[in-house]
């Protein structure tokens, strides 16, 4: 499925954007983007509800769908 609004370049994120996850099993959920490497390889996102960290690699075919810039508007998840 391709859709113009996936994120293709992860360094064009910033911490605290807020982001529709789709994994390559079909899982989707929001998280949040925690913080990433400059070249835009791996990302650290928190999910809705969890205090826990989640690391992904560019390479693991997971799609992310911006939702907000909570680098511009403070977006962030609620538990």
């Amino acid at each position: 499925m391709k859709n113009a609004a996936v994120v293709q370049k992860w360094e064009e994120l910033r911490s605290g954007d807020l982001v529709s996850v789709h994994t390559r099993t079909g899982a989707r959920f929001h998280a949040v983007v925690d913080d990433l490497d400059a070249e835009g390889r791996f990302l650290w996102i928190r999910r809705r509800g969890q205090a826990d960290r989640k690391l992904i690699h560019k390479l693991d075919g997971i799609r992310l769908l911006p939702l907000s810039s909570g680098h511009a508007q403070g977006a962030r998840l609620r538990s």
